[in-house]
């Protein structure tokens, strides 16, 4: 697709891995948005975002939701990566209110993919960060544990990937689709 392009901002590789994926089934170009310029996004007519979700936000939005005006008329979609069951609709309600998704002026599509995470990539203060969670999490009955603070536990005994490239179907499919929708969470 010539019409469409792929932003991304990631920190421990998982988003960088979606966008890329979605970006090799289009045939499109593929940025990390801090570094974007409007001449990567001008001529698209999809745009498509893939961006960390951490405590329910999705990181980088605010690069993409700070030019929305400028995307008026182009289909958006929104694509969280993380831990979170996609299939858990508390989860995904959260994430979607966190980022306000249904107050943007533009409509968006939003899906979630799920990621990993590898303690030995985490920067500083996010090791810190793990390091209490996970100490917490010792203490906790596994058997007690939700989907997050399971896959956490369980990357106390090395990285965790849960990414899976057939994920993306549903976003090859709607960026392909001619029209728009309203916002949606898939």
């Amino acid at each position: 697709m010539k019409d469409a392009v792929v932003l991304f901002r990631t920190l421990q590789g998982y988003s960088a891995q979606y966008a890329q994926w979605i970006a090799e089934e289009l045939h499109c170009s593929c940025h990390e948005i801090a570094h974007t310029e409007p001449q990567h996004t001008g001529y698209a007519r999809v745009l498509i975002f893939c961006g960390g979700v951490y405590n329910g936000r999705i990181n980088g939005l605010p690069f993409l939701t700070r030019d929305i005006g400028d995307h008026v008329g182009k289909k958006i979609i929104v694509c969280g990566v993380g831990l979170s069951d996609p299939n858990d609709p508390e989860a995904m309600a959260h994430i979607v209110e966190k980022n306000h998704l249904l107050e943007m002026k533009t409509p968006i599509d939003f899906y979630f993919f799920r990621s990993g995470i590898s303690p030995s990539k985490l920067k500083s203060i996010d090791k810190w960060s793990y390091a209490l969670i996970t100490h917490r999490l010792k203490r906790k009955d596994p058997a007690k544990m939700g989907m997050y603070e399971k896959a956490m536990y369980d990357s106390l005994q090395g990285p965790l990937d849960f990414s899976d490239k057939e994920s993306i179907r549903g976003v090859l499919q709607y960026a392909q689709a001619s029209g728009r929708n309203p916002v949606k969470i898939r």
